[in-house]
């Protein structure tokens, strides 16, 4: 095209009018990603999720430790024999006994990691530091993976054998049809009460696949399965069953079905259950290994293994069958005082036993309610709505802290709300040694051969992996200051 054709092209479309698009004024884009408008951003994640670690804040951390485990002794009682203190004239006294226990604790590691992709960090940008990110989430999620094993978890020590199943058969109520069918019960750890459900089935154990392509064996969701009980029966019937409490059981599965297609039907947190149909989950009992896999070696025994275990003088109370299906709840005092039967049994038995009252009792949110109820209704003069400045009313009420009925030693007990201690469970502990002389600082401690520490891996691929752990165990000097009650009714 010569340049006078083009010059007569551009003056052609200088002339031409304004397409109609083009006349109108700008207007507001009508989502936020397309037309002219900036991209309202603020810079950084909102991190909207909760980190709750009431007991690890507590215990004292002591960093320094060597070996393969920690290892003290105690003497737990002076004169243990009762020798008679009176001596006759010119002679010597008698001899002093004392019990001394031995006892121990391995030294485990524990951690989680994560990486940052060299493109997802450059995506990234300065919107948000992905690398110091990682690190954080990673210790906040180490912590509080921590408090749940400082409270519920079995490393060395083991449910115990779970009993036999009563079953019972009522045929009529319900929609089980006529059969000759098996109930059986596997008691639950934390953890596994924790991670299972009717919808997803019991969780079992796994091998985890790690970081660096090795992998582990993970345990510690259940006990041995109880044998099979039978239930024969004609029609539209409903199927109860129980069996005595396991020390440190947080929840029961059940399984109901024909011989080989015994399906899950229901979790309890109590040692009971009533069915009125067959199956409402897909896990046959098969999924669940046949021995007691309740430990995991990786972790280190918590507050309710070392509890439970086999001479640690703890109290230890399991709440009657009652009603099958239904349980047996906490009982108030009653006559006005306002008090918890149950708890007075207990601070009675550790008066009686040991001299000493516990400083905390550990509760779920839900059993907290229910004893607000329980001191109420004990106490016909208490009021539930209460007037304050400007004649505000400030309705509802909530108890705090439990007064000792003993009159010896500590006067109040803290009642405090654990978000990982599931329902139907109450904790006793103390945070202090209250004998003089008694040679140790603190009851319970983080006893660590090292304590939190991150690790930048090199690099063996276009990412940065990184990892935060820590080495030590709980180390519980006197057992027999905490206390558990167990199989209390929802």
């Amino acid at each position: 095209m010569s340049a006078e054709n083009a010059t007569a092209v551009i003056a052609k479309a200088l002339q031409a009018p304004i397409p109609e698009a083009l006349a109108k004024a700008f207007t507001s884009p009508a989502n936020a990603t397309t037309g002219l408008a900036e991209y309202n951003l603020e810079q950084g994640a909102r991190l909207i999720y909760p980190i709750d670690t009431p007991l690890r804040n507590m215990i004292a951390r002591e960093v320094g430790q060597a070996g393969i485990q920690a290892n003290w002794r105690s003497i737990t009682a002076v004169n243990a024999a009762g020798e008679n203190i009176g001596v006759s004239e010119g002679n010597r006294g008698g001899y002093n006994s004392f019990t001394e226990v031995d006892r121990f604790g391995k030294f485990v590691e524990l951690g989680l990691e994560d990486y940052v992709t060299w493109k997802a960090e450059r995506a990234a940008g300065s919107f948000q530091n992905l690398d110091e990110l990682a690190v954080q989430m990673l210790l906040q999620a180490t912590m509080e993976a921590e408090e749940k094993i400082t409270l519920g978890g079995f490393g060395v020590t083991k449910l115990a054998a779970i009993g036999a199943v009563t079953a019972a058969v009522t045929n009529t109520g319900g929609t089980i049809p006529a059969g000759s069918y098996l109930l059986t019960c596997v008691p639950l750890t934390h953890r596994g009460f924790q991670y299972s459900s009717v919808a997803g089935g019991v969780k079992v154990n796994y091998t985890r696949a790690n970081a660096d392509g090795t992998t582990d064996n993970i345990t510690g969701f259940y006990g041995a399965p109880s044998a099979n009980a039978a239930a024969t029966t004609t029609g539209t019937a409903v199927v109860t069953g129980s069996v005595t409490p396991v020390p440190g059981a947080f929840g029961y599965a059940w399984y109901l079905g024909l011989a080989g297609s015994q399906l899950l039907a229901a979790i309890t947190s109590i040692n009971s259950v009533s069915l009125s149909s067959v199956a409402a989950g897909t896990q046959n009992l098969t999924a669940v290994a046949g021995a007691d896999t309740s430990n995991d070696a990786l972790v280190y025994d918590g507050l309710v293994a070392q509890m439970v275990a086999a001479g640690s003088g703890s109290y230890y109370k399991a709440l009657a069958t009652g009603t099958v299906g239904t349980g047996t709840s906490l009982t108030s005092t009653g006559s006005g005082s306002g008090g918890i039967a149950e708890f007075d049994a207990a601070i009675e038995s550790f008066y009686n036993n040991y001299r000493l009252i516990p400083t905390d009792i550990w509760i779920n949110g839900h059993d907290q309610k229910n004893i607000k109820n329980l001191i109420l209704s004990g106490n016909t003069n208490a009021a539930v709505f209460f007037q304050g400045a400007d004649n505000e009313i400030k309705a509802g009420a909530r108890v705090r802290t439990y007064t000792n009925p003993i009159g010896y030693g500590n006067p109040d007990l803290r009642l405090r709300v654990h978000p990982f201690l599931p329902q139907g469970t109450v904790l006793f502990t103390t945070d202090k040694v209250p004998y003089p002389l008694s040679n140790v600082r603190q009851i319970m401690k983080m006893n660590l051969r090292r304590d939190y520490y991150s690790i930048l891996w090199p690099l063996k691929s276009r990412r940065y992996e990184y990892g935060v752990y820590f080495d030590g165990m709980l180390q519980h000097y006197f057992p027999a200051s905490m206390g558990m009650i167990q199989n209390i009714a929802p």
